[in-house]
């Protein structure tokens, strides 16, 4: 994890720039689809460092990107900026701030539901329906699927994860279970 006042910097600049140029939710896709970009490859934050420290590859880094993504001048700028400054390895947290001050500045929240297997709409809408008690109307889904947790659901807000599948009921009660034979 990066400085976060120093992240806190770069999305004030950044977030400062998009309202000049009324592109705020642009320039939130794109730093979306950056980081989708960045997550697939392996090992992302050593790559990042990587390109930092290389300055000559982080400018070949920018120009992919640039042309692979049709990015705007604010963002290739923005990376243009990270590079020089060699703050690339930032990259990924400031992607992630930038859409945290949009969403709180707009009222909204996003979470990240995911379900152990394919749900129902109408299970869907009710699960919806108790968070939107909670987190307000204002909350977006963002709906995966994992096998893996056998049943159930994760609920991911932030950093913050609520874990209600069976996977992790099942981990509890190893771990119950194993300090109960470490007592006796």
């Amino acid at each position: 994890m990066a400085d976060s006042s120093l992240v806190n910097k770069y999305v004030r600049s950044l977030y400062a720039v998009a309202v000049d140029l009324k592109m705020e939710q642009e320039v939130l896709r794109q730093l979306n689809e950056l980081k989708e970009v960045i997550f697939s490859i392996g090992g992302f934050r050593k790559f990042l460092k990587k390109m930092t420290f290389l300055k000559c590859d982080g400018a070949l880094l920018v120009q992919l990107l640039k042309a692979e993504l049709d990015l705007t001048e604010v963002v290739v700028n923005f990376l243009e900026t990270l590079r020089e400054n060699g703050r690339l390895f930032m990259l990924i947290d400031i992607c992630e701030a930038y859409e945290v001050q949009l969403n709180e500045i707009s009222g909204k929240r996003r979470l990240h539901l995911t379900f152990a297997r394919d749900t129902s709409e109408q299970e869907k809408q009710a699960i919806k329906k108790d968070l939107a008690e909670v987190f307000g109307e204002k909350t977006e889904y963002d709906i995966q699927y994992d096998s893996s947790l056998i049943d159930g659901f994760k609920i991911q807000y932030r950093s913050k994860i609520l874990d209600y599948s069976a996977l992790s009921r099942i981990k509890r009660l190893r771990s119950a279970i194993r300090r109960e034979n470490d007592e006796n």
